[in-house]
Parts: C-alpha cells; sequence; structure tokens
C-alpha cells in the first residue's frame, strides 16, 4: 500500500495566512492536493497538522487521516 503524506503543519508566518487554506480553484491548496493524489490511485492519504490545525482539520474533515504535531512551532516531529 502507498500512503500520500501531506505536511501542513507550518505556521505560513512569511504568508501571513495558512498557505493550505488558501483558495486554488474552486476549492482550496489542500483539497486539491488531497483530490490529486486520490485521483492517482492513493487513496491512503496522511495529513500532518501543527499550526492552525483546528481549521485545517475542520476543512479535511474525516475524508483523510490526520496526524497532530505539537511540536511544529520547533521545526521538529
Amino acid at each position: 500500500m502507498i500512503t500520500g503524506i501531506v505536511l501542513a503543519a507550518g505556521e505560513s508566518k512569511r504568508m501571513g495566512e495558512p498557505k493550505m487554506l488558501m483558495p486554488w480553484g474552486k476549492s482550496t491548496v489542500l483539497q486539491t492536493v488531497i483530490s490529486t493524489l486520490q485521483a492517482a490511485g492513493i487513496n491512503d492519504v496522511l495529513v500532518i497538522t501543527g499550526g492552525n490545525h483546528e481549521q485545517v482539520e475542520s476543512l479535511i474533515g474525516k475524508t483523510v487521516q490526520t496526524v497532530y504535531n505539537e511540536n511544529f512551532s520547533k521545526g521538529k516531529c
């Protein structure tokens, strides 16, 4: 089995807003990444969250598995 891992744990300090939540076409960057992986046949998708994890997790709901990295601000696992 192949697992797609999406890193969405950053704080987006330089951008000023969460990059993965920004609009992209008719959805968001994160939703586009997930749907692209799934369209490629990768049905096991894991999203690593950190900064803005509540927003990220509410956006994707239970469509994929999420793991919260509580050390996201340190840049470590």
